[in-house]
């Protein structure tokens, strides 16, 4: 504005009349809309002209302005757009329609939403903190700012950015002119109980949202979240939240097997059972002996979830205890060991299978838990099982026959599980079957036998 007063200091009406008829005469130079402007303020009555007040410091300003009224209707709402020219109106609309449309692309939008300005914001800091030019005081200050950020991601779930910041003054603690700083940081915000119980209620709300970051920032601060996350794991009401907790915890790994262990003796069935999972996922073979001692659990649960975790281990006394319970008169037992025999491929577990496929079932009570058997028998593919098979296909009954014909149909599901060699007799008999989806197994299990015989040939 100073510049502005310099020149018009000393300018009289007569000059302003001068210079607007200079731009009259030069209208080149000139944009259209203010051409035509001082095309209709020229035509102003002589008598109705602008007066000027020279006040105090000689300087210029506008007073009491006299306006002709054919002006007037300039000023009036949406009447600018009838002094513009047809080609400077579509120009100026062209240009407002791009800039419209812009604000509705979903990608400016994205660009300038709170968290992407919080991203940006996080990069400069982030960048600042490692530059030469930084203080002592500049960096507590950044760091200050940094914690808001990391409160603000926490809020909405956002843990890879929580896990930049992180390993950002975690690197800076191992070397550089802040490593005091930078550990306390580390120390006394990251790993405080605060943080540390926001960062866990917010993983059982919001942390399936972003999986892979969730297990990744637990990873790094796992020597202060595993115990809270063990007791969030343990009070929680619904499955799916402890499936997504569980699957965290053995994100963080070999770490988590002692904590673990320790909480074998709890009270809770459902507590003991998920850190058996946790030391079988987490590769916790060092805890067998406490493992070995929950196979006797009051619960069965737990003992199967026990025997599991041993099958996993291969322990030579996992396929022991294994056939016990097939032999065994708990049928909740001997139900779960039927499926663990197939889960683990206990090929020592076929002979006690078999026995129990062969048993005599006069009530018909056994048919649910021996389409258990077929199914093991199919997971481990051995031939020992081709003759009961074909046994149970040419049995007759009076009773129970659609239970009969459930389990021969189940039988040819798995045949293509075994060697086609010792398959080729039975899926040849099925081909009589009136039972139609029997036969169309038969067919298609013929037909791949014979590629098979071909391709070997």
């Amino acid at each position: 504005i100073g510049d502005f007063e310099n020149i018009v200091r000393d300018m009289t009406p007569e000059n302003f009349e001068k210079l607007a008829s200079v731009f009259v005469g030069n209208s080149s130079l000139v944009p259209p809309v203010l051409k035509n402007l001082i095309d209709k303020l020229s035509e102003i009555n002589k008598d109705k002209s602008l007066s000027f007040d020279f006040l105090i410091n000689k300087t210029a300003i506008f007073d009491d302005i006299e306006i002709d009224e054919k002006i007037l209707t300039l000023f009036q709402e949406g009447k600018l757009h009838d002094y513009m020219s047809k080609g400077y109106k579509d120009e100026l609309d062209r240009m407002l329609g791009q800039v419209s449309g812009r604000a509705k692309d979903s990608k400016l939008n994205d660009e300038f939403s709170d968290e992407s300005m919080d991203v940006t914001t996080m990069d400069i800091i982030l960048e600042i903190m490692n530059s030469d030019l930084t203080d002592s005081s500049d960096y507590m200050t950044l760091i200050t700012k940094l914690s808001e950020l990391v409160n603000a991601f926490l809020e909405t779930g956002r843990f890879e950015e929580i896990l930049e910041i992180y390993n950002v003054i975690r690197e800076q603690t191992l070397g550089g002119k802040f490593i005091n700083e930078a550990s306390a940081t580390i120390e006394y915000f990251f790993h405080s109980d605060e943080f540390v119980a926001r960062f866990v209620d917010t993983l059982r709300y919001l942390g399936r949202q972003e999986r892979e970051g969730a297990i990744r920032l637990s990873r790094a601060l796992q020597r202060s979240v595993i115990e809270p996350l063990l007791d969030a794991l343990a009070e929680e009401h619904f499955s799916s939240t402890r499936g997504f907790l569980l699957s965290v915890l053995t994100g963080i790994g070999s770490n988590v097997v002692p904590h673990a262990a320790k909480r074998l003796g709890d009270s809770r069935w459902h507590v003991v059972r998920n850190m058996l999972y946790l030391v079988r996922e987490c590769n916790g073979k060092q805890e067998i002996s406490l493992i070995r001692k929950m196979i006797r659990h009051k619960n069965r649960i737990v003992c199967l979830e026990a025997l599991k975790t041993l099958l996993h281990f291969k322990t030579s006394d996992s396929a022991p205890a294994l056939n016990a319970w097939l032999q065994g008169q708990d049928t909740k037992l001997r139900t779960g060991a039927i499926k663990l025999a197939g889960m683990y491929k206990v090929r020592d577990s076929v002979p006690y299978l078999i026995e129990l496929l062969e048993k005599k079932d006069i009530f018909g009570t056994g048919a649910y838990y021996k389409i258990g058997v077929v199914r093991a028998l199919r997971e481990i593919g051995d031939e020992r099982a081709i003759k009961p098979f074909q046994d149970i296909i040419n049995a007759k009954t009076i009773f129970y026959k659609d239970n009969l014909e459930e389990l021969k149909e189940e039988i040819f599901k798995g045949l293509d599980n075994y060697p086609f060699a010792s398959v080729r007799e039975l899926a040849e008999s099925g081909l009589a079957s009136k039972n139609k989806n029997i036969k169309e197994i038969s067919e298609k299990l013929l037909l791949k036998i014979i590629i098979s015989t071909k391709a070997e040939d």
